[in-house]
């Protein structure tokens, strides 16, 4: 089944309800970021992850980029990041920097490179359109 969501410049709170929901039921989200658009997954949930690496034809031990709307989401989904990180983030996030880290909390097991770390960024575009539950996958 496929539900079309249309997020506009200025969302309001019912679109991100009915993603979350999508979500939720292991389905799968397009979304805008700052660059194109992204296909996004609750990342605790196996099955939505490996649909998503199924429909991308991504093998396994590639590890799964995470979007995030900010640090303080970083944090306090996934555990602090390092001096050095958190330093790197305040400076550069919102904006083009990734960070490769390995998260206190353990996802679903195709998000993680093989060493068990993740890569997560905060976009500047559109952040305010970032799930305000959890990260997700692009």
């Amino acid at each position: 089944m496929t539900t079309k969501v249309r997020l506009s410049h200025q969302p309001t709170a019912e679109p991100f309800a009915q993603a979350a929901a999508v979500l939720a039921a292991d389905g799968i989200v397009a979304y805008p970021t700052d660059t194109l658009y992204a296909l996004g997954v609750d990342p605790r949930r196996n099955d939505a992850v490996e649909a998503l690496c199924d429909m991308k034809e991504r093998g396994a031990g590639a590890g799964l980029p995470l979007i995030a709307g900010s640090l303080e989401q970083v944090e306090a989904s996934l555990g602090p990041l390092s001096a050095l990180g958190r330093q790197l983030a305040e400076r550069w996030w919102p904006g083009p920097l990734t960070l490769v880290y390995s998260p206190a909390v353990l996802l679903a097991e195709a998000v993680h490179a093989p060493d068990g770390s993740l890569a997560v960024r905060c976009p500047p575009a559109r952040r305010r359109a970032c799930w305000p539950s959890h990260s997700v996958i692009r």
